[in-house]
């Protein structure tokens, strides 16, 4: 699976290239935002690189995202892994 990831600073934003759903992360792995990538789709916003992840991984924290805060623990590790996970995508 194709996703955008940009850096904004204080949080991170993920957005699949195939459904323009993303989620943004701040820097603490709190999630602030889920939902459509709206106006930071990839296309207007050059701070995004296409990165290839495991798509059973990016919909794991795009179904986190709806849950509530004590799932934060389980969320930050499972970021993290997620993270780790990306691959740059050239072309």
């Amino acid at each position: 699976m194709i996703i955008y990831h940009a850096d904004f600073g204080m949080w991170d934003a993920y957005i699949a290239e195939e459904t323009n759903q993303g989620i943004v992360i701040s820097k603490g792995y709190e999630i602030m935002a889920i939902g459509s990538g709206g106006t930071f789709f990839p296309s207007v916003h050059p701070g995004f690189k296409r990165y290839e992840v495991d798509e059973t991984q990016f919909r794991e924290l795009m179904s986190m995202g709806k849950e509530s805060l004590e799932f934060q623990k389980r969320f930050h590790e499972k970021t993290v892994a997620f993270m780790n996970s990306m691959q740059p995508v050239t072309s």
